[in-house]
């Protein structure tokens, strides 16, 4: 009988094997031309790194990439990388390191992400005309572009890809560089000529001409620009598109995270809220590991929040954006502005505003920008955001970017107290939010125009538009908005609203009262405050002042006349040094006094003049009465003043003068 020896039985193991495993190969090749990623993932990391040539691992890491697997994919490209520089092809691991650096950029790991740029560069140097050197110019053109602002330079990279694109019949580079060129010149304000070049590239890709990863690309950056230009129809029919030719195709895990994110902010857009988070929180599942795109999907998930009104919800995701190196901007600085931190929303966007942006980048913030100056009452700093808004507006001509224009115009005419002029831009506004199908906008247009109807005493035009506003917003569930035009609908109801007064503003509070409650203690510290507390608000009455607010040792008081305010707070000022005399009385009070125009929502006066006045009164000390010069002028027999002096306050770009009211005698 013949024995088989071990080396034999070693061999038909090996072949058995070997067997096995091109099958699978073959099977996972086949998945990935069916765009079957998650299949052919599956299989390709199981099959040993001896049975997968370096052809193979280029196919993991696509596959890793599709579905958002960035340690895998890079895993794969360094294997890849070194295959290729084992056996002498320079050329194409130079393709490699590429493709390495991207992915590296994509986990925020930028060190690295340069480190293998320059290896790309060092390999490629003696193939400057290869389709390598022409994905590796690609990649300049794009970090010139989008990380470092500088246009013209990345064109001049771009062009030099194409032009080996060119040379080389490559239709994948050809297509990705033309199509960078038209969201460049986009960018730049040339939108006809950038966009007739993107759509064209956009064909190719519906047409099944380009390699899937390229055709992601393409569309992602297709839906990125329409996004900043505000022109959301397009956007629309292009996802659609794009959609179909994924079910048309086979591509059976559709496009990546990466183009998720942007399907998920149209879906919000056109009011489809409970889809859009729903987008938003597969991509942010899927990407996992491309960690800048992670936190555009955790952007969106609090935009989402925030317009329903859920600050908390949306303070954690914004959060989540801010650890992963998004600045989730301007939806931080609006919430700051809706959870009342006015300051804090001037801030924010102040600095999201202070970098190298190009002009529709500029035009996301703006909007924001005009409703946080309103806010703070700074009307010149919001007609300064409304007007360079209306320009680039009119620069880029999307529906969008003008029905955004007309709103910040609106509201600023309204501020400015051209009501005629407000409704008309109103109008406009929710004409285009209308056209460009974008419910919430509309809606909280229209609240804007209920406002100004009533100003006007249009009652039953002011009725109309807010209840047409509050059914949008309850479709939506966007309790935030909602609750805002529910308190609108009962003013109009009693026949009143928030409406535009002049005032004079006298705030007042004690001096170190934290330090002195720790000197006296709790018991003494009450009975001062209850006898300061009772003979202000007697003092109040008899001077015509109502009480608009009271915080701890704090009053806010208006009154009808700087007059009264002046003559108020010389009588406040006497008693507590009298008591003093007399008493012993510890505490000192500071005293801020100014007169202005601001808003009476019939519960509190809002606006820049009323933030002057709270300024003036935080610039007082103890034992003060500091007065607006413009305060004092308009009330001169009332005391006698000091010198003027300049006061620069937060909030206020320009310093303004004030004036001590000297103690009588």
């Amino acid at each position: 009988m013949r024995h088989t020896g071990g080396s034999e039985l070693k061999i038909a193991a090996e072949g058995e094997h070997l067997k096995i495993a091109m099958t699978e190969l073959g099977t996972a090749r086949a998945a990935i031309d069916e765009g079957d990623w998650d299949r052919a993932l599956t299989l390709l990391v199981e099959i040993p790194d001896s049975d997968l040539d370096v052809d193979d691992l280029e196919l993991l890491a696509v596959a890793a990439y599709w579905t958002g697997q960035g340690d895998v994919c890079i895993d794969a490209r360094e294997r890849a990388f070194a295959l290729h520089l084992d056996s002498g092809d320079v050329v194409r691991a130079g393709e490699v390191a590429t493709a390495l650096a991207e992915s590296n950029f994509h986990q925020l790991k930028e060190a690295i992400g340069n480190s293998w740029l320059g290896r790309a560069e060092e390999l490629l140097a003696e193939a400057p005309d290869s389709v390598e050197a022409g994905w590796l110019a690609r990649m300049k053109g794009v970090i010139a572009f989008e990380a470092d602002g500088d246009p013209e330079s990345a064109l001049t990279w771009i062009d030099l890809a194409t032009e080996i694109a060119d040379r080389h019949g490559n239709v994948d580079l050809r297509a990705i560089t033309v199509q960078d060129r038209g969201r460049m010149l986009v960018a730049t304000g040339q939108v006809e000529e950038g966009l007739s070049l993107m759509e064209t590239v956009m064909t190719m890709a519906l047409a099944g001409e380009l390699a899937p990863i390229v055709a992601g690309k393409v569309y992602c950056n297709m839906i990125d620009i329409c996004d900043q230009l505000g022109d959301y129809r397009r956007a629309n029919e292009w996802s659609e598109a794009a959609e179909r030719w994924c079910e048309q195709s086979g591509h059976q895990s559709g496009f990546p995270g990466i183009c998720r994110i942007k399907r998920a902010k149209i879906s919000r857009l056109h009011g489809k809220w409970d889809q859009a988070e729903a987008e938003a929180q597969q991509a942010c599942a899927e990407l996992r590991d491309f960690l800048d795109f992670v936190g555009r999907g955790h952007e969106e998930i609090g935009t989402i929040r925030l317009h329903r009104g859920d600050h908390r919800g949306a303070e954690e995701a914004y959060q989540r954006a801010l650890e992963l190196g998004r600045e989730p901007q301007p939806g931080m600085a609006l919430l700051r502005l809706r959870v009342g931190d006015v300051d804090a929303a001037k801030s924010l966007i102040a600095r999201a505003l202070d970098g190298d942006l190009n002009p529709l980048e500029v035009a996301g913030l703006l909007p924001a920008q005009v409703e946080i100056e309103l806010a703070a009452g700074d009307l010149t700093g919001a007609r300064r955001a409304a007007d360079q808004l209306a320009t680039i507006a009119t620069e880029y001509g999307t529906e969008a970017l003008a029905g955004a224009a007309a709103y910040a115009d609106g509201t600023v005419l309204a501020a400015e107290g051209d009501l005629v002029a407000a409704v008309n831009r109103l109008r406009a506004s929710w004409e285009s939010w209308r056209d460009c199908e974008l419910p919430y906008e509309g809606a909280i247009t229209r609240i804007a125009l209920s406002q100004v109807y009533f100003e006007q005493e249009e009652v039953g035009l002011a009725q109309l538009e807010a209840k047409a506003a509050r059914n949008t917003l309850s479709s939506l569930g966007a309790a935030g908005a909602l609750a805002e035009i529910d308190r609108l609908l009962v003013n109009l109801e009693g026949g009143r609203l928030d409406r535009p007064v002049t005032s004079a503003w006298l705030f007042s509070d004690i001096v170190d009262s934290t330090a002195l409650i720790q000197v006296v203690g709790d018991e003494t510290w009450t009975s001062i405050l209850r006898w300061h507390d009772r003979e202000l608000r007697t003092l109040f009455a008899e001077h015509g002042g109502v009480e608009i607010d009271h915080a701890g040792d704090g009053f806010f008081v208006a009154f009808g006349d700087p007059a009264f305010a002046i003559a108020c707070a010389i009588a406040i000022q006497e008693t507590v040094r009298r008591h003093r005399v007399e008493n012993g009385y510890p505490a000192q009070v500071r005293i801020g006094v100014h007169a202005g125009r601001a808003i009476d929502s019939g519960q509190s006066h809002t606006g820049r003049e009323v933030h002057r006045a709270a300024r003036i009164a935080g610039a007082a000390v103890g034992g003060e009465i500091l007065v607006s010069v413009s305060a004092a002028e308009s009330a001169p027999s009332s005391a006698n003043y000091g010198e003027p002096r300049n006061l620069t306050a937060k909030g206020f770009s320009d310093p303004f003068q004030v004036v001590s009211v000297l103690p009588v005698g």
